[in-house]
This record gives structure tokens, C-alpha cells and sequence, in this order.
């Protein structure tokens, strides 16, 4: 084994450790303990116990980055999810309406031809009595007229 060779092994162990105490940290809400950039600068020093003599191929400076986007308020999302059940529970009614209107429509249509179909029955019926006595009268007077030709000719 070469002169060193132990002491970068352990220094990484050791690393490695306090990385994990880091990790449990942050894990634990004690991020405004552990920041990005302590977290970076182990990661660094871990790269380069390793050997690395350029840990910015593995990881990037905190610093130059833009923070990371906020969470979101719960109450916000909350009410953002509410308005959205809200908006989608109107859609469905207002959908629902528009059915119940148009079965209301089409209920209302089949009544209406309903009432004209048994308007054009009575009118047929009504037409067909009149026919009917008509055609009687017609008969009573043939008949009516038939008699009275044959008083007639008995009268003769």
C-alpha cells in the first residue's frame, strides 16, 4: 500500500459519515442548518479525497443557481383544488340541464304531435260520421222516392 493511500481511504469514510449526519439533517426540516452549500462543499471535498482534481464535473456551486422555486401555500393549493372540483361540478350541472332541457323539449315535441295526430283522427272520424249520414240520407231518400213510385203504380 502507498504512503497516503489509508489516510484519503479513511477521510472519505469519514465523509461519507458526515454526509449522511447532512442528509438526516435536512431530512429531519433542518435545512436552515445543512444549506445547499455546506451540502456542496462536502460533496466537493469527498470528490476530491477520491482523487478528483475537478469535483465541478459531478456537481454544480449552489451560488450560481437561481433558488429553487418555492412550495406552494397548502392554502392556496387547497383552494385552487377547490375551485377547480367547483368549476368541473358546474360543468357537470350546467351539462346535466342542458340534457334535462332537451329531453324536456323532445317530451314536450312528442305531445304536441300527440295532440295533432288525435286532432286529425277526430277530424277523420267526424268526416266519416258525415259521409256515413249522408250516404243514409241518401238512402232514406232513394227509398223514400222508391216507395212513392211504387204507391204511384199501385194507384194506377
Amino acid at each position: 500500500m502507498g504512503c497516503g493511500v489509508g489516510q484519503a481511504a479513511e477521510r472519505i469514510a469519514f465523509m461519507a459519515q458526515l454526509m449522511n449526519v447532512q442528509r438526516e439533517m435536512v431530512a429531519g426540516g433542518l435545512s436552515h442548518v445543512v444549506t445547499p452549500d455546506n451540502i456542496f462543499n462536502s460533496a466537493e471535498k469527498m470528490a476530491e479525497s477520491m482523487g478528483f482534481a475537478t469535483p465541478e464535473l459531478f456537481f454544480t456551486d449552489p451560488q450560481g443557481q437561481p433558488p429553487p422555486p418555492a412550495a406552494p401555500d397548502p392554502d392556496i393549493v387547497e383552494s385552487e383544488r377547490r375551485e377547480r372540483d367547483n368549476a368541473k361540478q358546474l360543468e357537470l350541472d350546467a351539462k346535466k340541464l342542458e340534457a334535462d332541457l332537451a329531453k324536456e323539449a323532445a317530451q314536450n315535441e312528442l305531445k304536441k304531435q300527440e295532440l295533432e295526430d288525435r286532432k286529425e283522427l277526430e277530424r277523420e272520424r267526424i268526416a266519416s260520421q258525415e259521409r256515413i249520414a249522408l250516404r243514409k240520407c241518401e238512402v232514406d231518400a232513394e227509398i223514400a222516392r222508391m216507395k212513392g213510385s211504387e204507391s204511384k203504380e199501385e194507384e194506377s
